[in-house]
């Protein structure tokens, strides 16, 4: 029994070999450095911890919209399933936001609705894998940091204020700065890009990645009662040309 369950063993490790020496093809790549353009769409938030953190805040809602991302790569192969790859981006980020206030007596309630645009030019650096799945087409696997440079940018909406004391109702709209000493956010982000895709004839390449900030993307909000802190996200849907 023992002679058969290691010869069982023995021919899965040989197959889990064959496969793994087929999916990473060896030798040396015909191009050693290869351009390539990108673009898509993204969508992208920026989470948050008002409820905790801002005086009579109860509920605050962000959601997911979508901008778009446009740039270029260079793969440095170093063999036929391994590249490194640096890239640069221009990614245009988009998100809206709703949020409630309520005074400790309720009779005065704030409520916040407003969106946020944002420009970033990102430098990503991945280890990218390459599995060969057929003679035309190899699966990609990405990861790496990346570093962000956020510029332009603005966060515009409308408070409502309802005073339940005199039933009225004022609108009062606002449009601020995204980044720098007027804005509410960080300009400069770093984190990690992960993802995956498929290279069709070492040219064509559909792919899809997503963005994890490790920096707190918020400044300082005078009067808060603790830290404001929250990351930005992004999801990244692209296709492209290798040259």
């Amino acid at each position: 029994m023992k002679k058969t369950l290691v010869f069982l063993c023995a021919i899965l490790i040989m197959n889990l070999a064959v496969s793994a020496s087929s999916l990473l093809e060896s030798g040396k790549p015909e191009r050693t450095f290869v351009v390539g353009v990108r673009a898509g769409f993204n969508s992208s938030n920026v989470s948050n911890n008002f409820t905790t953190s801002v005086e009579n805040m109860m509920w605050a809602h962000n959601e997911w919209k979508s901008g778009f991302t446009v740039g270029a790569v260079v793969d440095i192969n170093l063999t036929n399933f391994f590249a490194i790859q640096p890239g640069a981006y221009l990614q245009k980020r988009r998100s809206d936001y709703k949020n409630l206030v309520l005074d400790e007596a309720g009779a005065e309630m704030q409520c916040i609705e407003g969106e946020r645009h944002s420009n970033f030019f990102q430098i990503p650096i991945l280890a990218s894998l390459r599995l060969t799945l057929s003679k035309d087409v190899k699966g990609v696997v990405d990861f790496g940091p990346y570093f962000a440079f956020g510029f332009g940018g603005k966060d515009k909406g409308t408070i409502t204020l309802v005073d339940t004391g005199v039933v009225g109702v004022r609108e009062n709209p606002y449009k601020n700065d995204y980044f720098g000493e007027d804005g509410s956010y960080r300009s400069y982000d770093w984190g990690f890009k992960m993802g995956g895709g498929l290279l069709v004839q070492s040219k064509y390449y559909v792919g899809f990645h997503y963005d994890l900030g490790c920096r707190n993307a918020h400044r300082p909000i005078p009067l808060a009662k603790k830290e404001i802190s929250g990351r930005n996200k992004a999801w990244n849907f692209t296709i492209g040309y290798n040259f």
